[in-house]
């Protein structure tokens, strides 16, 4: 298994690098943007060796903490190597752990070829890895609901507080009705009259 590889980025393709090493041999990996802009410059990348019956492929990220990631994401059903790649080719690992501590369904939705079940699968195995209680009304909320969630949030409301005002309301209201309801009830703290 190849674990590690240190060499000097040759050339670019879009998301393939070719990384000569100090054997002679250059090796085709899959690096995220990142380590692709670096191109003439030497990296250090830890790597997954994926090998299927019709190809065998590398895949290449900066840290020790990516490539964790990366192989804890392939855990989750439905999840190979070349969506593990692109969440963190499109995201950071901040960025994906901040997603899975916030329970933000939608963060995993908006990532290429994952749909909502599948979204809802990595959210439940990364909170648990993180540590953090999973919010499963997050995975199971409608349409409707992360639509007001989504409003909510762009009127400038913390997504907890958002949440939190959501699940008071009656579920039989329109989207616009939830939305005018739940700002009723967060902004009447706040009001000085």
């Amino acid at each position: 298994m190849i674990g590690k590889i240190k060499g000097t980025i040759e050339e670019v393709y879009g998301d393939r690098a070719y990384i000569a090493t100090a054997s002679g041999v250059s090796y085709l990996v899959f690096v995220t943007p990142s380590v692709a802009s670096r191109i003439h410059q030497e990296v250090d990348l830890y790597t997954y060796f994926a090998v299927r019956e019709d190809a065998q492929v590398l895949y290449g990220v900066d840290s020790h903490n990516e490539i964790v990631l990366f192989e804890k994401l392939l855990t989750v059903d439905g999840v190979g190597p070349k969506s593990a790649f692109q969440m963190l080719s499109r995201s950071s690992l901040p960025d994906i752990v901040h997603a899975a501590t916030t329970s933000d369904l939608q963060f995993f939705i908006d990532m290429k070829g994952v749909g909502k079940k599948t979204a809802q699968k990595i959210l439940i195995e990364l909170s648990a890895w993180v540590g953090k209680d999973f919010d499963l009304s997050a995975a199971n909320m409608s349409d409707e609901d992360t639509t007001v969630l989504q409003a909510l949030e762009a009127l400038g409301f913390e997504k907890q507080d958002s949440r939190q005002a959501l699940k008071k309301l009656d579920a039989s209201l329109s989207v616009e009705e939830k939305i005018k309801e739940a700002i009723k009830a967060m902004t009447k703290g706040n009001s000085k009259d």
